[in-house]
């Protein structure tokens, strides 16, 4: 199921990330994944609407998993 062409789970797809990270376009409507395995600090950016335009409405959802590391959230300019 897609409303203007972005789809819509019932569940949220996911993207595991143990290394610093900037979203891309495929990330809309997914959580991003700081894992317990990884204990280094990592910084996610949300890239600029510049270099990706996400449609009015997306959802991106950051879970830093119980030991992680400390994550912090960027957004480029």
């Amino acid at each position: 199921i897609a409303v203007e062409g972005v789809p819509l789970y019932s569940n949220i797809p996911q993207n595991s990330q143990s290394a610093a990270y900037t979203t891309v376009l495929a990330d809309a409507q997914k959580h991003i994944l700081h894992p317990s395995a990884d204990t280094t600090a990592r910084t996610f950016t949300i890239d600029s609407n510049a270099n990706v335009a996400y449609p009015i409405g997306t959802a991106i959802t950051f879970i830093n998993q119980a030991s992680a590391g400390v994550m912090s959230m960027a957004q480029r300019a």
